[in-house]
């Protein structure tokens, strides 16, 4: 398990004892916004048992997943284990033997674990792309008892089957990035904590608005205000965008990539946008809109949902900075071309057309599935 390095957050913490009741809780932002640091805080606890499970690309293969996931909850309760290694061990094929298995670690899980405990799986976005592993997680929820409460962090919403059912019987609960999003007490409280500061709730405030609440940048630019991104000194720049490029950025497919440097000029932007705009600009070559729409959206890199069926998004003021001078830098004419469009498209299109409110991607869930 980590070790804490940042405040304690008491309204998250509140908030994730709250719904402890339920069978799954799932805890979705993109990189930077504490996710694991909250964790670490809320396994501090004493009254509940947290086995944690620090997922990696290796654990895609899903054997060495549950080999992994078995051994965090044994470490916590060490007469648990022994008949589901041995199922692991007899496995012929994955494919032939993961029902035998599955039954086996939830029987034993039932018979050997009376008190209730949380397993943590942390940046499960790492494994999230891996059907066999979403399938196995269903099937662990729906095996397991209710004193089995799972946690998943991830930066992507995992894609599991039963997650509508679940939210319709109001066994699936979390936070978004919204809520995890620093506010100017938190904010005042870190800077008091870690560096003896005390910088006054404007300043507070203004790191607020000019990163919206994401922590990682006001490590990245040590709280320097009025910097971000109007003034960018070339240090605070430097950190900011080797972080986008390292742990966003550089990890997509070129198609995405592109996608995203290019609606990056837009303030915000839907499917048709990119069709209206963009199409005619690309020379003929053909980009599925739609399907890249969905990614950017649903992958929480960066962007953020602006009503409440999700047409509309918008990015993070500090990554489409980012993401603007790339574009920039690696084509400027096609950059000059966009915008051009755009602003001819913008005089042409109705008044008013594009009035959106701001509704974060979990708040969307909630509003969908009513929970």
């Amino acid at each position: 398990m980590p070790t804490r390095t940042l405040i304690s957050r008491p309204r998250l913490i509140d908030s994730l004892f709250d719904q402890l009741d339920k069978h799954l809780l799932v805890i979705v932002a993109p990189a930077g916004y504490g996710k694991t640091s909250l964790l670490a805080d809320l396994a501090q606890n004493k009254e509940l048992q947290f086995c944690w499970l620090s997922l990696d690309a290796l654990d895609q293969e899903p054997q060495r997943f549950l080999r992994y996931l078995i051994a965090s909850i044994a470490e916590k309760f060490p007469e648990f284990g022994r008949d589901s290694l041995a199922a692991l061990e007899s496995m012929t094929s994955f494919e032939q033997d993961e029902e035998r298995l599955l039954v086996t670690l939830t029987n034993e899980i039932t018979a050997r674990i009376k008190d209730h405990f949380a397993l943590i799986l942390d940046d499960y976005h790492l494994v999230a792309n891996t059907p066999a592993i979403g399938q196995m997680i269903s099937r662990f929820l729906q095996l397991t008892g209710e004193n089995v409460h799972l946690i998943l962090a991830s930066r992507i919403f995992p894609d599991l089957a039963d997650a509508p059912l679940m939210i319709a019987r109001n066994q699936l609960g979390g936070l978004s990035y919204e809520e995890l999003s620093f506010r100017p007490e938190e904010i005042q409280q870190l800077f008091q904590q870690n560096q003896g500061r005390d910088i006054g709730r404007e300043n507070a405030e203004t790191l607020v608005r000019e990163t919206e609440g994401w922590i990682a940048a006001i490590h990245l630019t040590n709280g320097r205000t009025g910097t971000l991104p109007q003034l960018h000194p070339l240090e605070s720049t430097r950190e900011l965008f080797d972080f986008f490029s390292k742990e966003v950025i550089n990890r997509q497919p070129e198609h995405v990539r592109r996608f995203m440097l290019m609606t990056s000029l837009f303030e915000a932007f839907d499917i048709s946008t990119c069709e209206r705009v963009l199409d005619p600009l690309l020379g003929g070559e053909k980009f599925d809109w739609p399907n890249l729409f969905e990614i950017v959206r649903n992958g929480h890199f960066f962007s953020i949902s602006l009503e409440n069926e999700g047409r509309w998004i918008r990015y993070h003021n500090l990554f489409q900075h980012f993401l603007r001078s790339q574009q920039q830098y690696e084509n400027p004419v096609l950059a000059w071309h966009i915008q051009k469009s755009l602003a001819v498209s913008m005089r042409n299109s109705r008044p008013g057309k594009r009035h959106c409110r701001f509704i974060p991607n979990w708040a969307t869930m909630r509003i969908w599935f009513g929970f």
